[in-house]
């Protein structure tokens, strides 16, 4: 996580990988932190989840979160 003390702007790639570890639905991670998240990421590259499972980026007011949802059939 990167915890900034004042504002930050967003722009270029947020790009997500595992390195072997395997997300369950539920999982979460603060991206970024700061008082203030002014701008978006260009783009979001997120990898594949097993059938049934998804990941999703988000800001969240101060926050950047990418979380793993479940896909409702």
């Amino acid at each position: 996580m990167l915890v900034v003390t004042g504002d930050a702007s967003l722009a270029g790639d947020l790009v997500v990988a595992f390195g072997g570890y395997e997300p369950k639905a539920g999982d979460r991670w603060t991206i970024v932190l700061a008082a203030r998240l002014d701008g978006d990421f260009r783009a979001v590259h997120l990898p594949a989840l097993p059938e049934g499972l998804r990941l999703e980026a988000v800001p969240m007011g101060a926050a950047y979160e990418v979380r793993v949802v479940s896909v409702e059939e």
